[in-house]
């Protein structure tokens, strides 16, 4: 239950809250604060703004049938079940690509806590209004493609490699994020100690001390278990995430793309300097792998009356969920001990309940100042995200994706660094799924591979000659500059 007692100075006290639906709110309703829902009424929304549509579905849980309908025909289309998307340049990759994309949308349509446009009669007449589209099923088709294109991006961004860390191209691909830390140096071998060597090389000190801090705030106990050994400070964004969109200055661009899926407010700026202790969880090892293998999630939801000093956290399994959003039980099922939460149950007995999807956890801090909680935009984005990739790591998704025999590469085998990473992330779920057996996956990952490499070629061609023009038009710029000087 929520507690109402402060947590020790310079501490975050972490109290179990109770197991609910994942519609779950706070008790206590926030006032209104310009949500998503509201700005749009007040910025988009039109009552006069209709498409006469005399097919058009009178409520919004016939709209989402329809509109489920037409993302399973389209499924069945791409793996050649019908004639209605016949047509792919690559019959592997575009073919993936698209079917990813697909199980990824189905599975946000069937999640309660999703805002698709597609979905909401009054917002999607708003949108065939403006962009002077006619047809429902018209409508339907740009925006798979609108969602699609946001999907891709999203799914490469949060999996992508460093492609100048070297140690990738020796065959490690897992989480570098809390590499150096003395439980798993210790027990790794030099290949694994140079890959930690690099990873902690390349983070920032302002990460590192972080990391080292920020688990004695919450008494170097696991969040989620309240285990102590072996513990590790789980980045909420990934350290490579965070590299590129400062790189990019695409943050805010990504947070909009979210925005097409789930119902989370406009943001101004979303900064990650500076605001490295807010991006830390402290996890026992075992959780911090599953976490980040998207086999559950944390959703976040703020206090109503005090979100300086406290937050909530609701698990959400992911590992079993089907592409239309139910749960199903696998034989490491999550209730049945994987993961144990020890602050409850009974010490005498040595019985402890197993973390199950719905659990809800309270966060409090005593001072928001020194000890502030994880960071409210940090936790939705990172949400967000892998409700996103939920969908496509589905087992069902997963078969469609790599259905029939394995494709053949021509050329050599590439370099690991051109692997690109949500092919990376399907081929290694595909294979611990048991779609695909070691041989298939190394035959999909070369075949990827050699994909990824010639698109490589012809960016490069093509950028050596926009290079090339850039420098004969500058020259041309100097001889004429040199001119009218004289």
């Amino acid at each position: 239950m929520e507690s109402d007692q402060a947590p020790p100075a310079g501490t975050i006290q972490v109290n179990f809250v109770g197991n609910y639906s994942i519609t779950w709110e706070p008790p206590v309703e926030p006032q209104p604060s310009g949500s998503q829902i509201s700005e749009l009424q007040s910025e988009m929304f039109d009552p006069q703004s209709t498409v006469s549509d005399s097919e058009f579905p009178s409520t919004n849980a016939e709209l989402k049938r329809q509109f489920i309908a037409y993302i399973q025909d389209r499924i069945s289309g791409v793996n050649g079940d019908s004639d209605s998307d016949a047509h792919f340049c690559d019959p592997n990759i575009d073919r993936g690509c698209w079917l990813k994309n697909y199980h990824s949308l189905l599975a946000i349509v069937h999640d309660p806590t999703s805002a698709l446009v597609a979905t909401d009669i009054t917002r999607l007449r708003f949108y065939m209004k403006a962009q002077n589209v006619e047809f429902l099923e018209d409508a339907f088709n740009q925006l798979c493609i609108e969602y699609g294109l946001a999907i891709d991006k999203l799914g490469k961004l949060w999996n992508e490699k460093n492609k100048r860390d070297a140690t990738y191209a020796e065959g490690g691909s897992g989480d570098v994020d809390d590499a150096g830390q003395s439980n798993e140096a210790e027990s790794s071998g030099p290949a694994k100690r140079r890959k930690i060597a690099t990873a902690t090389s390349s983070r920032s000190k302002a990460d590192q001390d972080a990391q080292n801090i920020v688990p004695g705030w919450y008494n170097k106990m696991c969040v989620l278990t309240g285990g102590t050994f072996p513990l590790e400070a789980a980045h909420i964004i990934d350290v490579r995430v965070t590299k590129k969109l400062k790189a990019d200055g695409d943050a805010i661009e990504i947070w909009d793309m979210l925005r097409n899926f789930w119902s989370v407010e406009r943001l101004k700026s979303l900064i990650f300097a500076g605001n490295e202790k807010c991006n830390i969880l402290p996890l026992r090892i075992e959780v911090h792998k599953l976490w980040d293998g998207h086999r559950f999630a944390l959703r976040p939801l703020e206090h109503p009356t005090d979100s300086a000093h406290r937050l909530y956290l609701q698990v959400v399994w992911l590992k079993d969920i089907t592409t239309d959003g139910n749960l199903v039980h696998s034989p490491w099922d999550h209730q049945k001990g994987t993961i144990t939460d020890f602050r409850r149950g009974s010490n005498n007995s040595h019985v402890f309940p197993a973390l199950q999807h719905g659990d809800v956890y309270e966060l409090v801090t005593a001072n928001e100042a020194t000890h502030p909680l994880p960071s409210m935009h940090f936790l939705r984005l990172r949400y967000a995200v892998q409700k996103l990739l939920a969908g496509m790591l589905a087992s069902r998704a997963l078969k469609d994706i790599f259905r029939g025999p394995p494709p053949s590469a021509k050329g050599p085998v590439r370099d690991e660094v051109h692997m690109p990473g949500d092919w990376d992330m399907l081929i290694r779920s595909a294979q611990e799924e048991g779609v695909l057996s070691v041989e298939a996956a190394k035959r999909w990952r070369r075949y990827v591979l050699e994909d990824a490499y010639q698109d490589y070629r012809v960016w490069a061609k093509q950028d050596a000659e926009w290079r090339a023009e850039r420098k004969i038009l500058d020259r041309g710029k100097e001889v004429e500059d040199r001119g009218s000087g004289s």
